[in-house]
C-alpha cells in the first residue's frame, strides 16, 4: 500500500492500494468506537467485513445504512444519520467510516463534519469514480430539494 501525505490544514493521509482491510486496521488505531455508513447496495457486499475489522480492533461498532442512490442525498437522511450517531453515543474520539461510492462519502463526510463540530472520518471507496474523485479533497455535502446539487456541505 502506498501512502500520500496531503499537506493542507489539517493534513491527512491518502492510502492507495488493494486489500483495504490491512490499511483500515492501521487507520483505526487511537479511536474509541466506529460507525460504518453505507448504502443498501454496498452494505450486503462489504459491511460485515468492515465491521469485523473494527471489532477485531476492539472498537464498539455500529452501522447506518441508507437507501442507495442520489435521491437519498438530502438533509432528511443526514438528520436520521445524526440521530443514529446520538443513539450510538459517537464521541469525538470515535470515527465514521464511509463505505461505498460518492453519495456515501458525501453524506458520511458531511455528517461527521457537523457531528460534535467535527469527528474523524475515513473514506473506504468501493467504486473507481469514488476512488479518484469524491474520496480525495474533503468535499462533502448534500443536495437541497428543488434548488440544486451539493448546495449544503463542508470540507472535512
Amino acid at each position: 500500500m502506498r501512502t500520500l501525505f496531503i499537506k493542507t490544514t489539517p493534513e491527512y493521509e491518502v492510502n492507495i492500494g488493494s486489500g483495504w482491510p490491512a490499511g483500515l486496521s492501521k487507520a483505526l488505531a487511537g479511536h474509541t468506537e466506529a460507525i460504518v455508513v453505507s448504502d443498501s447496495r454496498v452494505a450486503p457486499l462489504y459491511l460485515a467485513e468492515a465491521e469485523g475489522i473494527c471489532r477485531a480492533a476492539d472498537l464498539p461498532t455500529g452501522h447506518y445504512v441508507f437507501p442507495a442512490g442520489e435521491s437519498a442525498k438530502h438533509l432528511g437522511t443526514i438528520q436520521a444519520m445524526l440521530a443514529y450517531f446520538a443513539e450510538f453515543g459517537l464521541t469525538r474520539s470515535g470515527v465514521v467510516l464511509a463505505l461505498g461510492g460518492g453519495v456515501t462519502g458525501d453524506m458520511a463526510g458531511f455528517a461527521s463534519a457537523i457531528w460534535l463540530r467535527g469527528v474523524p472520518f475515513i473514506q473506504l471507496p468501493t467504486t473507481l469514480l469514488a476512488m479518484v474523485d469524491s474520496s480525495i479533497g474533503g468535499k462533502t455535502g448534500v443536495d437541497l430539494a428543488g434548488c440544486g446539487k451539493n448546495l449544503v456541505g463542508a470540507f472535512h
